[in-house]
Protein backbone atom coordinates (compact mmCIF):
# COMPACT_ATOMS: atom_id res chain seq x y z
CA UNK A 1 0.00 0.00 0.00
CA UNK A 2 2.50 2.28 0.89
CA UNK A 3 4.22 1.81 -3.01
CA UNK A 4 1.01 3.26 -4.25
CA UNK A 5 0.57 5.96 -2.19
CA UNK A 6 4.20 7.38 -2.55
CA UNK A 7 4.03 6.82 -6.09
CA UNK A 8 0.92 8.65 -6.47
CA UNK A 9 3.34 11.51 -4.34
CA UNK A 10 6.17 11.38 -6.82
CA UNK A 11 3.33 11.78 -10.00
CA UNK A 12 1.16 14.99 -8.32
CA UNK A 13 4.50 16.07 -7.95
CA UNK A 14 5.47 15.87 -11.08
CA UNK A 15 2.78 16.49 -12.96
CA UNK A 16 2.68 20.02 -11.07
CA UNK A 17 6.12 20.69 -10.49
CA UNK A 18 8.61 22.81 -14.00
CA UNK A 19 6.73 25.58 -14.82
CA UNK A 20 8.56 27.98 -15.23
CA UNK A 21 8.27 32.29 -15.42
CA UNK A 22 11.15 34.39 -16.03
CA UNK A 23 11.51 38.12 -17.59
CA UNK A 24 13.16 39.53 -20.69
CA UNK A 25 13.67 43.24 -20.15
CA UNK A 26 13.80 46.00 -23.01
CA UNK A 27 13.00 43.64 -25.62
CA UNK A 28 11.55 46.47 -27.61
CA UNK A 29 11.73 50.60 -26.67
CA UNK A 30 8.33 51.80 -24.45
CA UNK A 31 5.79 52.85 -26.55
CA UNK A 32 2.64 54.89 -25.53
CA UNK A 33 -1.26 53.91 -26.38
CA UNK A 34 -4.66 55.38 -25.69
CA UNK A 35 -6.26 52.27 -23.99
CA UNK A 36 -8.99 52.15 -26.32
CA UNK A 37 -6.78 51.69 -29.46
CA UNK A 38 -4.48 49.50 -28.24
CA UNK A 39 -8.00 47.08 -26.88
CA UNK A 40 -9.99 48.37 -28.98
CA UNK A 41 -12.86 48.42 -26.41
CA UNK A 42 -14.69 50.97 -24.40
CA UNK A 43 -14.17 48.81 -21.07
CA UNK A 44 -10.75 48.04 -19.89
CA UNK A 45 -10.64 46.41 -16.41
CA UNK A 46 -7.97 44.95 -14.14
CA UNK A 47 -7.97 41.35 -12.43
CA UNK A 48 -5.68 41.76 -9.66
CA UNK A 49 -2.90 39.13 -8.98
CA UNK A 50 -3.67 37.10 -5.56
CA UNK A 51 -1.14 35.55 -4.08
CA UNK A 52 -0.78 31.86 -3.73
CA UNK A 53 0.69 30.30 -6.93
CA UNK A 54 4.32 30.57 -7.71
CA UNK A 55 3.56 32.45 -10.83
CA UNK A 56 1.63 35.05 -9.56
CA UNK A 57 3.95 35.81 -6.73
CA UNK A 58 6.77 36.31 -9.20
CA UNK A 59 4.53 38.92 -10.83
CA UNK A 60 3.97 40.47 -7.70
CA UNK A 61 6.98 40.37 -6.17
CA UNK A 62 8.05 42.67 -9.54
CA UNK A 63 5.24 44.99 -8.49
CA UNK A 64 2.74 43.85 -10.90
CA UNK A 65 -0.51 44.88 -9.50
CA UNK A 66 -3.04 42.74 -11.99
CA UNK A 67 -3.66 41.42 -15.98
CA UNK A 68 -5.43 44.09 -18.05
CA UNK A 69 -8.83 42.69 -20.36
CA UNK A 70 -11.94 43.91 -21.57
CA UNK A 71 -12.94 40.82 -19.78
CA UNK A 72 -11.78 41.52 -16.71
CA UNK A 73 -14.76 41.96 -13.51
CA UNK A 74 -12.72 44.50 -11.21
CA UNK A 75 -11.37 47.79 -11.30
CA UNK A 76 -12.25 50.01 -14.60
CA UNK A 77 -9.14 51.81 -16.36
CA UNK A 78 -10.86 55.05 -18.37
CA UNK A 79 -10.43 54.13 -22.50
CA UNK A 80 -8.53 57.80 -22.71
CA UNK A 81 -5.92 56.28 -20.33
CA UNK A 82 -2.36 56.20 -21.30
CA UNK A 83 -0.81 53.21 -21.74
CA UNK A 84 2.63 52.17 -22.11
CA UNK A 85 4.32 49.03 -23.28
CA UNK A 86 7.82 49.47 -21.39
CA UNK A 87 9.59 46.67 -23.26
CA UNK A 88 9.48 44.09 -20.65
CA UNK A 89 7.86 40.79 -21.17
CA UNK A 90 7.73 37.90 -19.23
CA UNK A 91 7.96 34.63 -20.72
CA UNK A 92 5.95 31.63 -18.96
CA UNK A 93 6.22 28.13 -19.65
CA UNK A 94 3.06 25.94 -18.23
CA UNK A 95 3.98 23.01 -15.65
CA UNK A 96 3.30 19.11 -17.48
CA UNK A 97 0.14 19.19 -15.98
CA UNK A 98 -1.00 22.25 -17.40
CA UNK A 99 0.57 22.11 -20.49
CA UNK A 100 -0.80 18.31 -21.03
CA UNK A 101 -3.68 17.84 -19.26
CA UNK A 102 -5.04 21.48 -19.33
CA UNK A 103 -3.85 22.03 -22.71
CA UNK A 104 -1.46 25.64 -22.08
CA UNK A 105 1.25 26.37 -24.12
CA UNK A 106 4.23 28.49 -23.75
CA UNK A 107 3.26 32.44 -23.73
CA UNK A 108 3.75 35.91 -23.33
CA UNK A 109 2.62 38.67 -21.04
CA UNK A 110 3.69 42.10 -22.06
CA UNK A 111 4.68 44.91 -19.23
CA UNK A 112 2.31 48.27 -19.28
CA UNK A 113 2.11 51.05 -16.77
CA UNK A 114 -0.80 53.33 -16.65
CA UNK A 115 -0.80 55.84 -14.13
CA UNK A 116 2.39 54.61 -12.30
CA UNK A 117 0.99 51.43 -11.98
CA UNK A 118 2.38 48.15 -13.52
CA UNK A 119 -0.10 45.44 -15.30
CA UNK A 120 0.74 43.14 -17.84
CA UNK A 121 -1.90 41.73 -21.02
CA UNK A 122 -1.43 39.11 -22.96
CA UNK A 123 -2.16 38.67 -27.04
CA UNK A 124 -2.80 42.66 -27.01
CA UNK A 125 0.82 43.41 -28.87
CA UNK A 126 0.57 45.10 -32.05
CA UNK A 127 2.08 44.20 -34.91
CA UNK A 128 4.33 46.44 -36.00
CA UNK A 129 6.58 45.64 -33.11
CA UNK A 130 9.54 43.37 -33.75
CA UNK A 131 10.61 41.29 -31.13
CA UNK A 132 14.36 40.46 -31.09
CA UNK A 133 14.40 36.53 -30.83
CA UNK A 134 15.60 36.75 -27.57
CA UNK A 135 12.07 37.67 -26.27
CA UNK A 136 10.95 34.48 -28.20
CA UNK A 137 10.88 30.76 -26.41
CA UNK A 138 13.96 29.17 -28.19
Amino acid sequence: MQYIEYTTILAVIFISGCSDIKIEKQCFEPIHYQANKLFQSSEIRVEPIWFGHPRNDYLKDHNVEGHLSPFGGFEKISASSQLTLTGNIYKITPNIGERYIGRNSEYLLFEVTVDAKKYVISDQIPEHILLPLRCFFN
